[in-house]
């Protein structure tokens, strides 16, 4: 899932000729990630970005990759990672924490899930790439990690959590991205083991774009937003 929003400036021209860092700016996110960050938390608050800077145009893309930060219609990125990524400017966004999530139909279909071993008569659900964080979480449950590579494997992380929604197995899900579907009920958690996943979400750009006032103004709008829905556990469990 690699959602990118190009922001082109609206209405009449400026007297004087703008700069092209006061025109617009482009928000991308990549990277091997957990579905749901753009897809669903991003999507679901974009349009009070838009209130409060009603002059930007927002425009969602897919399938950006970090190296394109060169490229002159790639401002910020949201990407999800170990926060390493030299010379350029990084700023942290968010942890999580994983856990397995499947839907209340699929877990009424199969009997509560009385241990974690239950896990190996049902479909396990994995995004291409990530079968890491399934097999520290099944180690750590004391399941065979290997079971991390049996199940399906969707190349797009927004299709196996829809997988997952639509009772078609357990997908590994996490407290940040799927917070909105557990809420509802679309979603449950059936294991009270959630582990702090190695990877966060970061805010990364060349320093030259990140001092325009577009990227800085998103930067800012997306920490507050965060810092006031979300309160992340520190603990290492």
């Amino acid at each position: 899932m690699h959602p990118c929003a190009y922001a082109p400036a609206r209405g009449p021209p400026a007297r004087q000729p703008r700069r092209r860092s006061d025109r617009r700016a482009c928000l991308s996110h990549q990277g091997q990630s957990k579905p749901g960050f753009a897809g669903g938390w991003l999507c679901s608050r974009i349009a009070k970005f838009n209130g409060a800077f009603p002059e930007v145009k927002i425009v969602l893309q897919t399938q950006t990759l970090l190296e394109n930060v060169a490229n002159e219609d790639i401002d910020v990125f949201i990407t999800f990672g170990n926060g390493h990524w030299p010379e350029m400017s990084v700023s942290y966004l968010v942890g999580i924490r994983i856990s397995p999530v499947c839907s209340p139909v699929f877990l009424h279909q199969h009997g509560m899930f009385k241990d974690p071993k239950d896990l190996s008569n049902v479909p396990l659900l994995n995004i291409l790439g990530d079968e890491t964080d399934w097999e520290i979480w099944l180690t750590a449950a004391g399941v065979d990690p290997f079971l991390a590579r049996s199940g399906i494997t969707f190349h797009d992380g927004n299709l196996c959590y829809n997988a997952a929604v639509y009772s078609q197995g357990v997908a590994l899900g996490d407290d940040f991205t799927c917070r909105a579907a557990l809420a509802s009920g679309m979603l449950v958690m059936p294991f009270d083991l959630s582990l702090r996943g190695r990877r966060s979400y970061y805010l990364v750009s060349s320093p030259a774009k990140a001092e325009m006032p577009t990227v800085a103004a998103f930067g800012s709008w997306i920490k507050t937003e965060i810092m006031a829905n979300h309160t992340e556990d520190d603990g290492e469990a």
